[in-house]
């Protein structure tokens, strides 16, 4: 195990997480956004979400998109510099997925070496990429930024182990209520197959006790992720749909890589087995079944544990198939399933050779002459295990090149990417020096010598909030994002596209894109190809305020403001905005996100606006308008049932072990036969 994590460690360059610098490269060069704005804005309220102004036409940050990371990242700023905290979180992941796993196999009582297996099938899961760049979970989806999935995995394994032994009477429930609900925090879709499972489990240990500490567990996990879950099911309504494709090969999807289909093939065969000798053990006569009772339960275990996992893949296979609609994409599904059957496969592989010795006849106490002795079986066990660790640090050794350049490129800095490095931060200071702004650049691949062409998503948190960006991530988080994509085509040669189905238009429609940005409340543009350039220079809409001499000139839009009135007087703060002057009666339209938490003294509310681009108008009873962005229902529910949540823990803790389903681990022999 500590070899696999050393190749792990390699391939991720564990070396450059404590320089102190911010990545660089895919989403990740964004993402520290999100932690950064819980620390400074929101905690310090003593909330885990609010409205924030800092990208498209502001949106409610922390609404939709996971606490938990954030709050891991908080925790390890405490004790090292941001950047750093930010990095180690990022790597805590994979590094620890495969501790969780080895966790698993022993919480299933799998007998040696079925753990050990069972952690390198989780590392091999890790350095396999096939046709997951992007969905999660493996290195490849963690180089262009799926941290909180790969944390959620982690967390869902150790919260299956530690509901495992809850059931079987050697804990009490505590830690998988909290861990439960820390996975469904960190990735909505992980969460849910999570969670599944533990209702899947109940299939395999069908008892009374099993029932109960499985609801009491899932009630107070529930509890406690309501503060986050339950304000975000009740604005679904106020989420963007950026239109996910449903995948439908749902067998290829499945299946349809080898490694994937002989992992369903040897979990599937030895569930058939175990299935089969419950049968055999069922038909027993009742006398001999009732006189090896205990030895039974003994025996049944790690049996279990292979029924236990086959089930899980199952369960989760059951999800990609079934899962409806395009606001989750269902493909996300996919990096659980395919976990799931590399550690069921290897979980089956190690219970296989335990086997093994265990009917040699020299373990029986049976003449060995003519016949292999245990010490050759477990021989033979040693050296397949040998070769499974041989076999998966040479994958993660040779097949992981490409991915550990990625991360050599994320976590390098901007000093790394050489002259556009320095070319990226004199750009920033540039932009810093138009004082605080909301702006949009033109988009094209050029953005990639930045190390991403979302580098720039991150001035928010490299100018302390003084600029605004109208593009961001978690566009499923604002309802104006439809509307900023929208527009950067319609101002970009190369625009990127993220929302699927809209009707993008192109450069070709310049002006129709400035009179866009000025109706977001965009106030500078930023133009690099010459196409762009030239079109921004013949507009009347654009004033040049100044040519960065890196390629990029800034543009000021004629006529941009927050309102649409030139006489309204305006002041703002991160979630209030404050207008004076307004005429009684006469509506005003905001260039603010419009969302249900907007409350409106002076007015009559804050209202979307009935157009695709989901701004606020607000019709004024006075001469002074101030709206502020607060809680709603959904907040102070969640928060109640949240402390219900942390009591109930404390009651899981401090109450009696139930009784076990099984007998103690300990009366378990290393080596079972079923």
């Amino acid at each position: 195990m500590a070899a696999a994590l050393i190749v792990t460690a390699r391939t991720l360059h564990v070396g450059l997480v404590l320089d102190n610098n911010l990545p660089t490269g895919g989403d990740l060069a964004a993402h520290p956004w999100w932690p950064d704005f819980l620390r400074q804005q929101l905690l310090v309220r003593g909330r885990l979400s609010g409205w924030s102004p800092d990208w498209y036409a502001g949106f409610p940050a922390g609404v939709f998109y996971f606490p938990v990371p954030a709050l891991f990242v908080v925790a390890v700023d405490a004790v090292a510099p941001y950047p750093v905290a930010f990095k180690v979180v990022v790597v805590a992941g994979p590094l620890l997925l495969p501790v969780a796993a080895h966790r698993l196999a022993g919480a299933l009582c799998l007998a040696r070496p079925a753990p050990v297996l069972v952690g390198l099938g989780a590392v091999a899961f890790l350095h396999v990429t096939g046709d997951n760049r992007i969905l999660g979970g493996n290195l490849a989806s963690l180089a262009v930024g799926e941290y909180a999935y790969s944390i959620a995995l982690t967390l869902g394994l150790f919260s299956l182990a530690a509901l495992v032994k809850a059931v079987d009477g050697r804990s009490r429930g505590a830690a998988a209520a909290v861990l439960l609900a820390a996975t469904v925090c960190s990735h909505v879709v992980v969460g849910l197959v999570i969670a599944l499972c533990a209702l899947g489990m109940l299939a395999v240990r069908r008892s009374t006790v099993a029932v109960e500490v499985v609801g009491r567990v899932g009630a107070a996990g529930a509890l406690v992720g309501s503060i986050w879950v339950l304000p975000a099911l009740a604005r679904q309504g106020e989420s963007t749909d950026v239109g996910w494709v449903r995948r439908t090969d749902h067998l290829q999807a499945l299946v349809g890589a080898p490694p994937t289909a002989i992992g369903a093939a040897i979990t599937f065969a030895a569930a058939v087995v175990v299935i089969a000798r419950r049968r055999m053990r069922l038909g027993a006569p009742v006398r001999a079944r009732v006189q090896s009772r205990v030895q039974s339960r003994v025996q049944s275990r790690p049996h279990d544990g292979i029924l236990i996992l086959g089930m899980w893949t199952v369960v989760a296979a059951a999800v990609f198939v079934l899962m409806p609609g395009t606001t989750i994409w269902n493909a996300r599904v996919l990096p659980v399933f395919r976990l799931l059957v590399w550690l069921a496969a290897a979980g089956s592989i190690g219970s296989l050779i335990a086997r093994l010795a265990s009917r040699s006849p020299e373990a029986r106490g049976c003449s060995t002459a003519g016949r292999p002795s245990a010490r050759a079986v477990r021989a033979l066990g040693h050296m397949a295990m040998a070769g499974a660790i041989v076999t998966t640090l040479a994958l993660g050794w040779y097949r992981s090149d490409e991915t550990a350049r990625a991360f050599a490129h994320d976590f390098g800095g901007t000093e790394a990417l050489g002259p556009a490095g320095a070319e990226h931060d004199a750009l920033v200071a540039a932009i810093d020096a138009l004082g605080p702004t909301r702006i949009l650049w033109e988009h094209g691949t050029f953005l990639r010598r930045y190390g991403s062409r979302f580098g720039l998503d991150a001035l928010p948190l490299l100018t302390d909030g003084r600029i605004a960006t109208a593009e961001g991530l978690f566009a499923e988080s604002a309802l104006s994002a439809p509307a900023v994509y929208r527009t950067i085509a319609q101002v970009s040669a190369e625009p990127f596209r993220r929302i699927r189905g809209l009707d993008y238009g192109s450069i070709a429609e310049f002006e129709a894109g400035v009179e866009a940005m000025r109706d977001l409340g965009i106030r500078h543009y930023l133009a690099y190809n010459e196409l762009a350039r030239e079109a921004a220079d013949a507009s009347s809409g654009l004033r040049l305020v100044a040519d960065t001499g890196l390629g990029w000139q800034i543009y000021e839009i004629v006529g941009w403001g927050l309102v649409d009135d030139p006489a309204v007087t305006i002041s703002r703060g991160r979630d209030w905005i404050r207008l004076s002057g307004t005429t009684p009666g006469r509506t005003i339209s905001v260039r603010e996100s419009w969302s249900s938490s907007w409350s409106a003294d002076g007015a009559a509310g804050a209202h979307p606006r009935p157009d695709p681009s989901n701004l606020m108008t607000i019709t004024p009873a006075g001469t002074e308008v101030t709206l502020r962005y607060g809680r709603t229902w959904a907040d102070d529910l969640g928060v109640a049932l949240f402390v219900l949540g942390v009591v109930a823990v404390g009651r899981l803790a401090r109450a009696p072990r139930p009784c076990a389903s099984r007998v103690d681990p300990e009366d378990a022999p290393r080596y079972t036969e079923g």
